[in-house]
């Protein structure tokens, strides 16, 4: 889709006021002329012509990040505060390269920034359980534990800033990507905040999908994971190589015959692996290196 097909596109939406809002609101928001999300919907798409879209050397649809995300930020917040008072994130995650994450949110700064810089998506129970859910659910330290995975250094950090409870809402799109939408619990406002959620679970629903089809729209996110593929990946070559023979139930003798490395050397890039995961032993990085698709086959 060119830059003009994109923004003839916008300009060719109703206007506010024109008539019948049908074309903007799901099944959901139908009879709802004065529903919050679809004048939301409405003043984003009218934003974002304006704010979104710059053309350098003739018809190319350029990216901003940082504006997107303050656009995003602006208006999840305005629309959010409807409902109360709400600390939350909007993630976007590809499966098909965990590396490639966009997010908005009002967390601590500092979290963030440590989230980011140590991978935090590879091994948070909060996107391990995401991956394989469609409904909303609830979180907490005891996440996961049933499943023989321990994340106690994690969230001990998360606590540090009242992250460690929450409420999370899933979405999963047409470009492989994981898109979560999570709202902390903090323990002086959790049963209210808990209620607030549950009784508008359908309203939030349609929030999460009406901004992420905007953001599809806008940033080509297709073609930004395209690009970014092409970063380093997570493990080295001989880590990948050793975690693959690994997974497909090979010893570390084996292993290192298969490579020509000795026993030693293939359980010092295993220990390598398990710190970079953040989990406990081998067994745990195996399994959670094939549950997020972290292991690059090896002829």
């Amino acid at each position: 889709m060119t830059f003009s097909q994109v923004v003839d596109g916008v300009l060719s939406m109703p206007a506010a006021g024109s008539g019948s809002l049908d074309w903007m609101r799901g099944p959901m928001l139908k009879g709802a002329e004065n529903s919050v999300l679809s004048a939301w919907r409405l003043y984003l798409l009218y934003s974002a012509r304006w704010k979104l879209f710059y053309v350098i050397g003739g018809e190319q649809l350029m990216e901003n990040e940082e504006h997107i995300s303050n656009i995003i930020k602006t208006h999840l917040e305005a629309t959010l505060n409807d409902l109360g008072e709400f600390i939350w994130a909007y993630v976007v995650l590809s499966k098909k390269d965990m590396s490639c994450i966009f997010g908005v949110t009002n967390y601590p700064g500092e979290w963030v920034e440590h989230y980011k810089a140590n991978g935090l998506q590879y091994t948070d129970p909060v996107v391990i359980t995401a991956l394989n859910r469609l409904t909303p659910f609830s979180w907490d330290e005891n996440l996961m534990t049933g499943g023989g995975f321990h994340f106690s250094e994690l969230f001990e950090r998360a606590r540090k800033f009242g992250l460690n409870n929450g409420y999370t809402f899933v979405l999963h799109d047409y470009n492989n990507n994981l898109v979560t939408l999570s709202f902390i619990l903090a323990p002086e406002t959790r049963a209210e905040i808990t209620q607030t959620l549950i009784q508008n679970k359908g309203d939030i629903s349609v929030l999460l999908a009406s901004v992420h089809e905007i953001y599809l729209t806008l940033n080509s996110l297709s073609e930004k994971n395209a690009s970014r593929s092409e970063k380093s990946a997570q493990f080295t070559e001989r880590e990948n190589e050793v975690l693959y023979w690994a997974s497909v139930g090979k010893t570390y003798q084996e292993t290192g015959m298969i490579l020509g490395i000795t026993t030693r050397t293939v359980k010092f890039h295993m220990s390598n692996i398990v710190k970079k995961l953040g989990v406990a032993n081998a067994r745990h990085a195996i399994r959670l290196g094939v549950e997020l698709q972290l292991i690059k086959p090896v002829s």
